[in-house]
Parts: structure tokens; sequence; C-alpha cells
């Protein structure tokens, strides 16, 4: 017999078994190396698949505010242009609807002597229409704008009012209620220039009853500002011109 360890010829060997089968630790290792990589890939493919729903999440929600506040913003804008427009669209209908007019001249013409210095200086007959229904009082006025001079104001007149009648301020006829300033005492005072100047008479519709009209001597522009500003509905205008000659 030969040693187990040598073949017939005297060479050492190792049995087939042994030199072909690895060692009973070897198998342990390679299973427990081979579920860490398992876990380790589970683990990552998770947390990818985590942060990426998060930033899917997070990408939608923020399209979602974005549409969101461009829809509130486009709305706001749509809602304030509107608003803006409806308020100018008032305005601007109140004064257009007002209208003042007088059969003594139209506008632009030359006053009649008869309703300035140079004649009996009677009130022009005046009419108008396109009262705002707010309206609760109304106001006239004859402002030599030349000058910014104001010769005569007709306050509180009633809203119903639709024509003064020619003279009627000189005559004491205006509408019950209606109180009077100028410069000279409270009646018209017509055009009295040293040389052709501009005048309008002003129409005020205003949201008053009555108003407090500061007197001053000279009255201008800026008191029937201080007077009338902050109550006013609609203005009408009738300018006309004088030339003494």
């Amino acid at each position: 017999m030969y040693h187990p360890l040598t073949n017939p010829e005297g060479e050492h060997v190792h049995p087939p078994e042994v030199a072909s089968s690895p060692r009973p630790l070897d198998r342990p290792l390679a299973v427990i190396g081979f579920c860490a990589l398992l876990l380790g890939a589970a683990c990552d493919g998770g947390a990818t698949a985590d942060d990426d729903g998060a930033d899917g999440d997070s990408d939608a929600d923020t399209d979602a505010d974005a549409d969101t506040d461009a829809d509130s913003d486009t709305d706001s804008d749509s809602d304030t242009d509107s608003d803006s427009d409806s308020d100018s669209d008032s305005d601007a209908d109140a004064d257009a609807d007002l209208a003042l007019t007088s059969t003594a001249f139209s506008e632009g013409d030359p006053i009649p002597q008869a309703h300035t210095c140079a004649g009996p200086d009677r009130q022009p007959p005046l009419a108008w229409e396109g009262v705002p229904e707010a309206a609760e009082s109304l106001a006239l006025v004859l402002i030599d704008d030349s000058i910014d001079y104001v010769h005569w104001v007709a306050y509180d007149i009633p809203p119903e009012t639709a024509l003064l009648a020619d003279g009627a301020s000189d005559d004491g006829e205006l509408p019950a209620g209606t109180r009077e300033a100028d410069a000279y005492g409270t009646e018209y005072r017509g055009p009295c220039p040293p040389e052709p100047h501009v005048y309008t008479f002003r129409l005020y519709a205003l949201d008053a009853a009555t108003t407090e009209f500061p007197y001053s001597d000279p009255i201008t522009g800026g008191d029937l500002d201080d007077a009338f500003g902050d109550r006013t509905l609609g203005i009408a205008t009738l300018t006309g011109t004088f030339d003494p000659g």
C-alpha cells in the first residue's frame, strides 16, 4: 500500500474532494456578502424612488402654486381694470349728460350787451338737462377766465330746477332756497372788462342739499374748489366772450 498522500510514484497529492471543495467558512461569507449587496441596492433604489417622488410632489406643488398665483394676479388685474373702467365711465357719463345752454348766445359767441355792464346787466336765461339722479342741489357760476375772477354764484338751487328765466336773479325770482354771492352783493353781476375777456357759466351738480360758500373779495376759482370740489357729481359749461369796444 502507498501513503494516502502519495501516488505510486511517490509524489505527494491532495485528495480530489479537498482540492475542488471550498473551505467550510467560504460559503457563509459569500452568502452574507451577496445579501449585503442586495440589501444595499434595495435601499438605494427606495431612497431614489422616495427622492424622486418628493421631487415630483414638490414640482407639482410649485407648478400648482405658480398657476394659482398667475390666475389670482390675472383675476385681480382684470377686476381692477374693470372697476377702474367702470368708475371712469361713470364719471365721464355724468359730465357728458349734463349740458348747459342759453337762448341769448351760443357756445363761444359774444355775450349780448344786455347781460353786461354795457347794458342793463341782467342775468341771461340759462337752461340745463342731464342732472344726475344723485344730485341734491345745483350751483351756477359766472367766472372771468381771463383773470380768474368770479362775478356771480347762485347755489343751493333745488336739483329738480331746469332753468333760470331772463333776469331771475335781478328780479328776485330764483327758485326757493337758492342763495347768491358775489363780490359786490347778492345778485348777478355781468362782464365789465377794460378789454376783451373770456367768460364761462358753470353748472355744478352737487351731492349735498346745502353748501357753505366761503365769501371772499374777490371770489376766485380756488373758492369754488373749496366749496364744491369734493361734492361735485358733474359740471357743464357755457363759454362766451365780451369786448367793451
